[in-house]
């Protein structure tokens, strides 16, 4: 299982407002493992306004 503090350490770099795809642009940019990629590709497709909101939607795919 991957934390948030994890997430968001492959996330580094990234712009906000972000979409589910700068996300996955960002976090294969920062050489994610294969599991914290698969859990940004479960996230809904929208635009996250924030580091929060990204965790927040973690919280309700895990």
């Amino acid at each position: 299982m991957v934390s948030t503090g994890e997430l968001q350490q492959y996330l580094h770099g990234i712009h906000y407002p972000a979409s589910k795809n700068d996300l996955m642009k960002t976090a294969q940019g920062n050489k994610a493992p294969k599991d914290v990629m698969d859990l940004i590709g479960r996230l809904p497709d929208q635009s996250y306004p924030s580091p929060v909101d990204v965790n927040k939607a973690v919280g309700r795919v895990d």
